[in-house]
């Protein structure tokens, strides 16, 4: 029997007292093409080597196993599957809260190479699932909510405090702010994450298949029925036709499928989000969201801010994109210099984040070796909002970068290391930026645990 990676040898350590002898069993998971390794289990914990697949404790002839010994292998091998080889008997309390897999030591050769094999891949399964759950939280984190600008904090505390609830939520903001992430943040953070995400898209879709969409027709089951048990995300609602805007009133009421015949409906189970580029009160006035609608949906507005309105968050977010484009693109570490980021600065981002983005994803394309200077900075494709031109913009965000700007960074900065008792890790992920721009800001501001204190 082999192990199931062919390519790499599971490894094993086996952890038996010094006066143990594990000299068949050594031979029969050599043979079975496990790299072994023997750890004794001495009144020190048995020294880790790295981090191997499974851990097996060898303990035959004993009538019971000491408490301590079981402490101590937890305590070097956290994260690995244990297997315990012995004849007593163990707390049934400590075998379910370890998670622990038990095998008598004088079972057949080929059962205790299956119970092994088991364990191997019952462990990469759970580090396979753990791998996938952080993927998600690094996806859908409150800490992708990019910046420590007033705005930005509040938006934060906002979603976590609605997240958990089933409340209805209507996102609005500016093309390009971010509402389709949070939309996703509020979902991933809420008690439906496990259930399905149903997307419908107003603005991309004609107004036929928007109804056909959300209502179903033929063999198109309907987003609504899709979205039983999860959360229902409606994209651009103020693109919706009102008679499909009448329709779902009419669902929302009762949240029952509507049925041709008039009779009761099946009831549908989920949570409603919507978003939109102008607040809702503003969208009836301008005759693009039905007021039957308006009273279902107005349930708990979140405003998401232009980026112009959070320009010391700019920063932060460059911080982040150049090391998100560097990893899609594999192509080394991304530097940018001060004469670009006061460029960045002096835009008035009429496409927000989402411009942004683009814009250091063409610069990364243009630079040369790996650093973006002014001249890789372009901007395409939007014009500036209304009547506004880009020379107030760029005297009035200049002015608040060298001037309040800074003194607020450093207050919020200095604020949020004293609540975390200044663990770095901790204060980067409250503040939303990266470890690596908290060091660069902490010494720019010459801040220290003294100086805060006092």
């Amino acid at each position: 029997m082999r192990p199931d990676n062919k390519n790499k040898k599971s490894s094993i350590v086996l952890v038996s007292d010094p006066d143990t002898d594990c000299r068949k069993l050594l031979q029969a998971l050599s043979e079975s093409g496990y790299t072994v390794v023997r750890a004794e289990m001495t009144e020190k914990s048995p020294a880790a080597s790295g981090e191997p697949d499974l851990v097996v404790w060898h303990q035959p002839g004993k009538d019971s196993l000491p408490r301590k010994d079981l402490k101590r292998l937890r305590a070097s091998y956290s994260c690995t599957e244990l297997l315990i080889l012995t004849d007593s008997d163990l707390l049934e309390d400590e075998i379910k809260s370890q998670d622990i897999i038990i095998a008598a030591p004088s079972a057949e050769k080929i059962h205790l190479l299956n119970t092994v094999n088991r364990a191997i891949r019952y462990g990469h399964l759970k580090r396979e699932l753990e791998n996938l759950r952080s993927q998600v939280a690094m996806s859908f984190g409150f800490d992708n909510l990019i910046g420590i600008s007033e705005p930005v904090m509040a938006l934060r505390e906002t979603i976590a405090r609605v997240s958990p609830t089933d409340i209805t939520i209507a996102i609005t903001g500016p093309g390009g702010s971010g509402k389709r992430l949070i939309a996703k943040t509020i979902h991933h953070h809420s008690n439906r994450r496990f259930a399905a995400l149903i997307s419908v898209d107003c603005a991309a879709l004609t107004a036929a298949t928007i109804e056909t969409e959300l209502f179903g027709a033929g063999s198109v089951t309907s987003a609504l029925k899709r979205a039983d048990g999860g959360t229902l995300l409606i994209n651009e609602i103020n693109f919706m036709p009102q008679p499909v805007q009448l329709r779902l009133a009419e669902f929302l009421k009762d949240y029952r499928l509507p049925q041709p015949d008039g009779a009761t409906g099946e009831k549908i189970d989920l949570r409603l989000i919507v978003t939109g580029d102008d607040d809702l009160d503003s969208m009836v006035r301008k005759d693009a969201l039905r007021t039957e609608l308006l009273q279902h949906l107005n349930v708990y507005p979140i405003a998401v801010p232009a980026l112009r309105e959070r320009t010391e968050d700019i920063e932060s977010l460059v911080d982040y994109f150049l090391r998100r484009i560097s990893t899609q693109l594999s192509c080394g570490p991304l530097t940018i210099t001060h004469q670009a980021l006061q460029k960045l600065y002096a835009h008035s981002w009429p496409g927000n984040i989402r411009e942004l983005e683009n814009a250091l994803q063409r610069a990364a394309g243009l630079c040369r070796n790996g650093q973006i200077d002014d001249a890789d900075i372009r901007f395409v494709g939007f014009m500036e909002i209304g009547n506004q031109t880009a020379e107030p913009v760029r005297k009035m965000t200049l002015k608040g970068r060298q001037g309040l700007l800074a003194d607020n960074q450093k207050t919020v900065i200095a604020k949020a290391l004293e609540e975390n008792d200044w663990n770095f890790t901790q204060t980067a992920q409250k503040l939303g930026i990266g470890r690596t721009t908290l060091w660069r800001k902490v010494k720019k501001y010459n801040l220290a645990r003294e100086t805060v204190e006092s």
